[in-house]
């Protein structure tokens, strides 16, 4: 399709849709996101995401001029955040003493000493808070995909508008959702059908880059809630 459209698809793609649940800004998935208690290895629970993100503030607001700060408070949105926490969990083994070998831990964690209050944060409670931001964003997106997929005459603008470029379009998207794909019908992802007795189909560049069927593409260049 040398002649085709190429979209960049951001957050505010489905912000008109008629949202009968959590309305899915960044902001209001940021908010049910730090509400969250995590249960840690213990048994206990805690709100460690609201806590790492309340720490972290902190920190930032200690960089650069307070003038400044003052007009443009630092936050975290919920993709900071899991950034943050996703680094930790590769580097809270090595801070725990838990890499039986060097290979698999990166680098650039021999440089670094975490601050205390990261340190003793356990490497599974890590990966509990970034497992339940996960779910949480993902249930958030689902909420409004799921609908827009069973009913097909919801939000019949948005439908006509990508119908319209059918065939025409390299789409990047950097949501989460499937509502393009479920607007376009045919369409291309480097994803070939899933085969009898496999439990997953594996991305193929090759299929992607050469769209055989001369439909649109389609990349989620920040994963979607179908992909594990």
């Amino acid at each position: 399709m040398n002649d085709a459209v190429t979209i960049i698809v951001g957050a505010g793609a489905v912000l008109d849709f008629d949202h009968k649940g959590i309305f899915p800004s960044v902001k209001n998935i940021t908010e049910e996101v730090l509400k969250l208690s995590i249960q840690k290895v213990d048994g206990g629970e805690r709100p460690l995401l609201r806590e790492i993100n309340d720490f972290i503030v902190g920190k930032l607001n200690q960089v650069g001029r307070p003038e400044i700060n003052r007009y443009v408070p630092p936050q975290l949105n919920f993709e900071n955040l899991l950034h943050v926490i996703e680094m930790c969990i590769a580097y809270s083994g090595g801070w725990h003493k838990e890499y039986v070998s060097w290979i698999p831990f990166p680098e650039f964690g021999t440089l670094i000493q975490p601050v205390k209050f990261l340190k003793d944060i356990h490497t599974y409670d890590y990966i509990r808070a970034a497992y339940g931001l996960q779910k949480t964003v993902m249930d958030i997106v689902n909420q409004y995909d799921a609908s827009f997929c069973e009913d097909k005459s919801a939000e019949q603008w948005y439908r006509d508008f990508w119908k319209s470029l059918s065939g025409k379009s390299n789409i990047f998207n950097l949501n989460y959702d499937n509502t393009k794909e479920n607007s376009l019908g045919e369409y291309e992802d480097g994803f070939p059908p899933i085969k009898d007795g496999e439990d997953y189909s594996r991305f193929s560049a090759r299929r992607y880059y050469e769209n055989s069927r001369g439909v649109s593409t389609i990349a989620h260049l920040h994963g979607q809630i179908l992909f594990s």
